[in-house]
Protein backbone atom coordinates (compact mmCIF):
# COMPACT_ATOMS: atom_id res chain seq x y z
CA UNK A 1 0.00 0.00 0.00
CA UNK A 2 1.35 3.08 -1.18
CA UNK A 3 2.06 5.98 1.60
CA UNK A 4 -0.41 8.71 1.67
CA UNK A 5 1.33 12.08 -0.30
CA UNK A 6 1.81 15.30 1.99
CA UNK A 7 -0.66 17.45 1.59
CA UNK A 8 -0.58 21.45 2.35
CA UNK A 9 -3.09 21.91 5.09
CA UNK A 10 -6.13 24.80 4.40
CA UNK A 11 -8.77 25.98 5.89
CA UNK A 12 -12.15 24.09 6.31
CA UNK A 13 -15.08 24.75 4.47
CA UNK A 14 -16.48 26.56 7.52
CA UNK A 15 -13.76 28.38 7.64
CA UNK A 16 -13.86 29.38 3.61
CA UNK A 17 -17.38 30.36 4.09
CA UNK A 18 -16.65 32.60 7.42
CA UNK A 19 -13.89 34.30 5.45
CA UNK A 20 -15.81 34.67 2.73
CA UNK A 21 -18.93 36.10 4.83
CA UNK A 22 -16.31 38.95 6.99
CA UNK A 23 -14.31 40.01 3.40
CA UNK A 24 -18.65 40.84 2.29
CA UNK A 25 -19.01 42.32 5.47
CA UNK A 26 -15.41 44.29 4.94
CA UNK A 27 -16.86 45.33 0.58
CA UNK A 28 -20.33 46.25 2.86
CA UNK A 29 -18.51 48.75 4.81
CA UNK A 30 -16.67 50.53 2.05
CA UNK A 31 -20.17 50.64 -0.22
CA UNK A 32 -21.68 52.32 2.73
CA UNK A 33 -19.33 54.78 2.48
CA UNK A 34 -19.38 55.39 -1.24
CA UNK A 35 -23.22 55.62 -0.45
CA UNK A 36 -22.51 58.09 2.01
CA UNK A 37 -20.58 60.15 -0.27
CA UNK A 38 -22.74 60.25 -2.55
CA UNK A 39 -26.13 61.12 -0.36
CA UNK A 40 -23.83 64.20 0.91
CA UNK A 41 -22.57 65.30 -2.57
CA UNK A 42 -27.11 65.04 -3.96
CA UNK A 43 -28.66 66.17 -0.75
CA UNK A 44 -26.82 69.88 0.60
CA UNK A 45 -29.38 71.85 2.28
CA UNK A 46 -28.48 75.48 2.73
CA UNK A 47 -27.51 76.53 6.03
CA UNK A 48 -30.26 77.13 8.44
CA UNK A 49 -30.45 78.95 11.90
CA UNK A 50 -27.78 78.19 14.63
CA UNK A 51 -28.79 75.39 16.86
CA UNK A 52 -32.41 74.76 15.64
CA UNK A 53 -34.11 71.12 16.19
CA UNK A 54 -34.92 68.39 13.88
CA UNK A 55 -37.33 69.79 10.90
CA UNK A 56 -38.64 68.58 7.71
CA UNK A 57 -35.39 70.45 6.06
CA UNK A 58 -32.93 69.14 8.71
CA UNK A 59 -34.27 65.83 10.13
CA UNK A 60 -31.26 66.43 13.13
CA UNK A 61 -31.47 69.94 13.18
CA UNK A 62 -28.11 72.48 12.65
CA UNK A 63 -25.27 73.06 14.45
CA UNK A 64 -23.68 76.26 16.17
CA UNK A 65 -22.76 77.60 12.01
CA UNK A 66 -26.21 76.72 11.00
CA UNK A 67 -25.39 73.61 8.87
CA UNK A 68 -27.54 70.59 8.89
CA UNK A 69 -26.34 68.00 11.44
CA UNK A 70 -27.29 64.79 9.53
CA UNK A 71 -25.26 66.68 6.11
CA UNK A 72 -22.24 66.78 8.36
CA UNK A 73 -22.63 62.66 9.55
CA UNK A 74 -22.63 61.64 5.77
CA UNK A 75 -19.39 63.63 5.12
CA UNK A 76 -17.86 62.24 8.56
CA UNK A 77 -19.02 59.22 7.21
CA UNK A 78 -16.72 59.52 4.21
CA UNK A 79 -13.61 60.97 6.26
CA UNK A 80 -13.41 58.61 8.88
CA UNK A 81 -13.86 55.38 6.29
CA UNK A 82 -11.29 57.46 4.10
CA UNK A 83 -8.81 57.81 6.93
CA UNK A 84 -9.65 54.00 7.96
CA UNK A 85 -9.68 52.37 4.87
CA UNK A 86 -5.91 54.51 3.32
CA UNK A 87 -4.42 53.79 7.25
CA UNK A 88 -5.07 50.35 6.77
CA UNK A 89 -4.66 49.75 3.55
CA UNK A 90 -0.72 50.86 3.55
CA UNK A 91 -0.33 48.97 6.98
CA UNK A 92 -1.08 45.95 5.20
CA UNK A 93 1.05 46.45 2.77
CA UNK A 94 4.06 46.97 4.04
CA UNK A 95 3.21 44.36 6.30
CA UNK A 96 2.58 41.90 3.56
CA UNK A 97 5.71 42.43 1.81
CA UNK A 98 7.93 42.01 4.30
CA UNK A 99 6.65 38.91 5.46
CA UNK A 100 6.83 37.54 2.10
CA UNK A 101 10.54 39.18 1.41
CA UNK A 102 11.31 37.49 5.11
CA UNK A 103 10.98 33.99 3.74
CA UNK A 104 14.00 33.79 1.68
CA UNK A 105 16.06 33.14 4.38
CA UNK A 106 16.83 32.85 8.07
CA UNK A 107 18.48 35.99 8.01
CA UNK A 108 15.65 37.73 6.39
CA UNK A 109 13.47 36.61 8.95
CA UNK A 110 15.62 37.87 12.01
CA UNK A 111 15.96 41.09 10.13
CA UNK A 112 12.23 41.41 9.86
CA UNK A 113 11.42 40.41 13.30
CA UNK A 114 13.71 43.24 14.61
CA UNK A 115 12.82 46.04 12.39
CA UNK A 116 8.83 44.90 13.52
CA UNK A 117 9.56 44.97 17.14
CA UNK A 118 11.49 48.47 17.11
CA UNK A 119 8.44 49.81 15.43
CA UNK A 120 6.21 47.92 17.30
CA UNK A 121 7.78 49.88 20.49
CA UNK A 122 7.53 52.97 19.53
CA UNK A 123 4.08 55.10 21.20
CA UNK A 124 1.88 55.38 17.78
CA UNK A 125 -0.90 57.81 19.53
CA UNK A 126 1.98 60.21 20.83
CA UNK A 127 3.81 60.28 17.89
CA UNK A 128 0.76 60.71 15.87
CA UNK A 129 0.15 63.44 17.62
CA UNK A 130 3.71 64.99 17.71
CA UNK A 131 3.31 64.79 13.67
CA UNK A 132 0.29 66.23 13.26
CA UNK A 133 1.68 69.41 15.30
CA UNK A 134 4.37 69.17 12.39
CA UNK A 135 2.78 68.03 9.04
CA UNK A 136 -0.26 69.95 7.90
CA UNK A 137 -3.35 68.14 9.71
CA UNK A 138 -5.28 66.49 6.71
CA UNK A 139 -6.93 63.37 6.96
CA UNK A 140 -4.33 62.06 4.39
CA UNK A 141 -1.49 62.98 6.78
CA UNK A 142 -3.05 61.76 9.19
CA UNK A 143 -3.90 58.34 7.90
CA UNK A 144 -0.29 57.82 6.16
CA UNK A 145 1.33 58.75 9.80
CA UNK A 146 -1.01 56.38 11.22
CA UNK A 147 -0.28 53.50 9.27
CA UNK A 148 3.65 54.08 9.28
CA UNK A 149 3.17 53.12 12.62
CA UNK A 150 0.49 50.28 12.79
CA UNK A 151 2.51 47.91 10.34
CA UNK A 152 4.16 46.52 12.76
CA UNK A 153 1.27 45.27 14.73
CA UNK A 154 -0.13 43.85 11.30
CA UNK A 155 3.74 42.19 10.61
CA UNK A 156 3.83 40.64 14.64
CA UNK A 157 0.53 38.76 13.63
CA UNK A 158 1.45 37.11 10.75
CA UNK A 159 5.24 36.54 10.76
CA UNK A 160 5.58 34.08 13.06
CA UNK A 161 2.81 31.78 10.78
CA UNK A 162 4.99 32.74 7.98
CA UNK A 163 8.13 30.84 9.65
CA UNK A 164 5.77 28.35 10.36
CA UNK A 165 4.67 27.42 7.25
CA UNK A 166 7.92 27.68 5.73
CA UNK A 167 9.42 25.03 8.28
CA UNK A 168 6.64 22.43 6.73
CA UNK A 169 7.38 19.33 4.95
CA UNK A 170 6.08 20.01 1.95
CA UNK A 171 7.67 23.33 1.82
CA UNK A 172 11.12 21.59 2.49
CA UNK A 173 9.48 19.15 0.10
CA UNK A 174 9.18 21.94 -2.62
CA UNK A 175 12.22 23.89 -1.86
CA UNK A 176 14.48 20.33 -2.51
CA UNK A 177 12.74 20.11 -6.09
CA UNK A 178 13.98 23.30 -6.90
CA UNK A 179 11.46 26.19 -5.63
CA UNK A 180 12.59 29.45 -5.32
CA UNK A 181 11.18 31.47 -2.28
CA UNK A 182 8.88 33.44 -4.19
CA UNK A 183 7.72 30.35 -5.49
CA UNK A 184 7.16 29.66 -1.91
CA UNK A 185 5.89 32.61 -0.48
CA UNK A 186 3.29 32.87 -3.21
CA UNK A 187 2.22 29.57 -2.80
CA UNK A 188 2.62 28.80 0.43
CA UNK A 189 3.07 31.46 2.61
CA UNK A 190 0.55 33.99 1.23
CA UNK A 191 -2.52 31.56 1.40
CA UNK A 192 -1.81 30.85 5.04
CA UNK A 193 -1.38 34.15 6.53
CA UNK A 194 -4.00 35.76 4.50
CA UNK A 195 -7.02 35.37 7.27
CA UNK A 196 -4.52 36.69 9.97
CA UNK A 197 -3.90 39.28 7.93
CA UNK A 198 -7.51 40.27 6.47
CA UNK A 199 -8.53 40.30 10.75
CA UNK A 200 -5.54 42.59 11.44
CA UNK A 201 -5.25 44.95 9.00
CA UNK A 202 -9.50 44.89 10.12
CA UNK A 203 -8.64 45.87 13.36
CA UNK A 204 -6.08 48.72 12.44
CA UNK A 205 -8.58 50.40 10.65
CA UNK A 206 -10.87 50.42 13.45
CA UNK A 207 -7.88 52.23 15.41
CA UNK A 208 -7.53 54.55 12.34
CA UNK A 209 -11.67 55.64 13.07
CA UNK A 210 -10.71 56.20 16.72
CA UNK A 211 -7.45 58.06 16.60
CA UNK A 212 -8.83 60.25 13.59
CA UNK A 213 -11.86 60.88 16.02
CA UNK A 214 -9.76 61.69 19.12
CA UNK A 215 -7.75 64.15 16.87
CA UNK A 216 -10.57 66.20 15.78
CA UNK A 217 -12.11 65.77 18.89
CA UNK A 218 -9.57 67.86 20.70
CA UNK A 219 -8.96 70.17 17.99
CA UNK A 220 -5.86 68.93 16.44
CA UNK A 221 -7.43 67.37 12.66
CA UNK A 222 -8.17 69.42 10.11
CA UNK A 223 -10.61 72.15 10.55
CA UNK A 224 -12.26 71.77 6.97
CA UNK A 225 -12.88 68.47 7.00
CA UNK A 226 -16.33 67.49 8.66
CA UNK A 227 -15.36 64.63 10.10
CA UNK A 228 -17.12 62.13 13.36
CA UNK A 229 -14.64 64.31 15.57
CA UNK A 230 -15.22 67.82 14.25
CA UNK A 231 -18.50 67.29 14.45
CA UNK A 232 -19.00 66.88 18.40
CA UNK A 233 -16.04 69.22 18.69
CA UNK A 234 -18.03 72.16 16.93
CA UNK A 235 -20.82 71.16 19.35
CA UNK A 236 -18.55 70.67 22.74
CA UNK A 237 -16.55 74.37 21.70
CA UNK A 238 -19.96 76.36 21.48
CA UNK A 239 -20.93 77.68 24.92
CA UNK A 240 -24.02 76.15 26.24
CA UNK A 241 -24.68 73.73 22.94
CA UNK A 242 -24.47 70.75 25.09
CA UNK A 243 -27.52 71.42 26.62
CA UNK A 244 -29.58 72.31 23.76
CA UNK A 245 -31.00 69.27 22.13
CA UNK A 246 -29.53 70.02 18.25
CA UNK A 247 -26.07 70.07 20.14
CA UNK A 248 -26.79 66.94 22.50
CA UNK A 249 -27.52 65.72 18.80
CA UNK A 250 -24.37 66.84 17.10
CA UNK A 251 -22.25 65.12 20.23
CA UNK A 252 -24.03 61.80 20.63
CA UNK A 253 -24.89 60.82 17.29
CA UNK A 254 -20.59 61.34 16.03
CA UNK A 255 -20.31 59.58 19.37
CA UNK A 256 -22.28 56.38 18.71
CA UNK A 257 -21.34 56.31 15.05
CA UNK A 258 -17.39 56.30 16.18
CA UNK A 259 -18.37 53.50 18.46
CA UNK A 260 -20.58 51.37 16.17
CA UNK A 261 -17.67 51.94 13.12
CA UNK A 262 -14.88 50.88 15.28
CA UNK A 263 -16.85 48.02 16.90
CA UNK A 264 -18.00 46.60 13.73
CA UNK A 265 -14.54 46.98 12.65
CA UNK A 266 -13.15 44.58 15.26
CA UNK A 267 -16.28 42.27 15.64
CA UNK A 268 -15.37 41.41 11.60
CA UNK A 269 -11.39 40.76 12.81
CA UNK A 270 -11.84 38.76 15.57
CA UNK A 271 -14.55 36.32 14.21
CA UNK A 272 -11.78 36.05 11.04
CA UNK A 273 -9.52 35.33 13.65
CA UNK A 274 -10.98 32.85 15.41
CA UNK A 275 -11.76 30.75 12.41
CA UNK A 276 -7.68 31.35 11.54
CA UNK A 277 -6.99 29.61 14.99
CA UNK A 278 -5.74 32.95 16.31
CA UNK A 279 -6.49 36.63 17.75
CA UNK A 280 -6.05 39.44 15.70
CA UNK A 281 -3.41 42.29 16.66
CA UNK A 282 -4.85 44.49 18.70
CA UNK A 283 -1.66 46.22 20.40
Amino acid sequence: MANPQPRRTGPSSGFRWTYRRETLGLFALAALAAACWAASAVWNPPPGDRLTGPSRLHPLGTDPAGYDVLWLLLRGAVVSFYVAGLASACSAAVAMVLTLGSTSSKRAFKLAASLTSVFASLPRIPLVVASILVLPPTPTSVALVFALLSWPHVAQAILPKARQVCKESYVEAARAFGAGWAWVASRYVFPSVLPTWIASTSVTAAHAIVAEAGLSLLGLGDPTAPSWGRVAFNALNCPGAVYTLPGLLQVAAPMALIVGASYLLYLLGSRLAQESDGPPSTC
